[in-house]
């Protein structure tokens, strides 16, 4: 969803972009905004789950020693 409104977004500016002298609006600034997004959210994910990952590992040493 998150990539999605950020897509959306994305296309909002560069529509908005083509009333702006001198700028363009391109299919190409689009992808790269979307993929920066994905990436981010990619990125997050990661993170996430690591923490995920290290907090059970703590609850289940604390769990072993009392």
């Amino acid at each position: 969803l998150a990539a999605v409104l950020c897509m959306l977004y994305s296309v909002s500016d560069e529509i908005h972009q083509t009333f702006v002298p001198g700028r363009s609006c391109e299919l190409r600034d689009i992808v790269i905004d979307t993929c920066g997004a994905v990436t981010g959210i990619l990125f997050l994910s990661l993170l996430l789950f690591l923490y995920n990952k290290y907090k059970t590992k703590i609850k289940s040493v604390k769990e072993k020693t009392t």
